[in-house]
């Protein structure tokens, strides 16, 4: 569970132009006699809500400043506008990312509701978005661009060791990349694509730390938005 959803990526949703209209549409359907609880929107959400209870969280942490700073990696981060992605770690309440990740609704992925976008989170409709996530942490909204194959990836990151990125059940070794790729997969499980496994580099992992070690521009409040939306699957 990446836990600082609300903590850290939310603000209040805007009303300016035709969003003030989408707004005020949802405040109606947000009418006491309409809204389940002030925890969820509707019985549907707090229905999941024991799938959600007992998870465990991968805590997010800020990086050792000084550390980084002997390894000449606070300038690295700040080239690719990467800083406050490992600094700003604030924080945070497990009871409302619990409710955050129950009522994040198929809905916010789909631009025909009236939900796309949002998230009610305690009473409180809050913007949810890649745009939302890149101003908070003032990362580029980059156009992706296009990457090399998985496995010529893989290839690179462990400058030749390993040539085709391992099918499912075998696992990319962390020990098999090279001295900087190790030093971004630390921070990696830590911040960018959380994982409970330092050992191994996931999929997930292995095109964000080349795009990262490649200075390849990429849209990190995308990332992050499928990463969390992935818990709708």
């Amino acid at each position: 569970m990446f836990f600082s959803a609300t903590d850290l990526l939310l603000k209040p949703y805007s009303r300016t132009g035709n969003s003030h209209i989408r707004n005020t549409q949802m405040k109606r359907n947000l009418h006491p006699d309409t809204v389940y609880s002030s925890a969820f929107y509707s019985k549907d959400v707090a229905d999941c809500w024991d799938k959600y209870a007992d998870r465990e969280f991968l805590e997010e942490h800020n990086i050792d400043l000084e550390s980084y700073e002997a390894q000449n990696m606070i300038n690295f981060f700040e080239v690719r506008n990467l800083l406050a992605t490992v600094t700003t770690v604030g924080p945070y309440c497990r009871e409302i990312v619990r409710d955050f990740y129950c009522n994040l609704t198929e809905a916010v992925k789909d631009p025909r509701y009236l939900k796309y976008g949002k998230v009610y989170v305690r009473g409180q409709i809050f913007s949810f978005s890649p745009g939302v996530i890149n101003r908070f942490l003032h990362t580029p909204a980059s156009d992706d661009v296009a990457l090399p194959s998985m496995n010529e990836m893989t290839s690179f990151i462990t400058r030749g060791q390993v040539s085709e990125f391992p099918a499912h059940p075998k696992k990319l070794q962390a020990a098999k990349i090279t001295s900087l790729y190790s030093v971004l997969q630390k921070n990696a499980v830590k911040t960018w694509t959380p994982s409970g496994n330092s050992t191994v580099v996931t999929k997930h992992q292995a095109p964000v730390l080349y795009a990262i070690g490649t200075g390849v521009s990429f849209n990190y409040g995308r990332l992050v938005g499928v990463l969390i939306k992935g818990e709708l699957s």
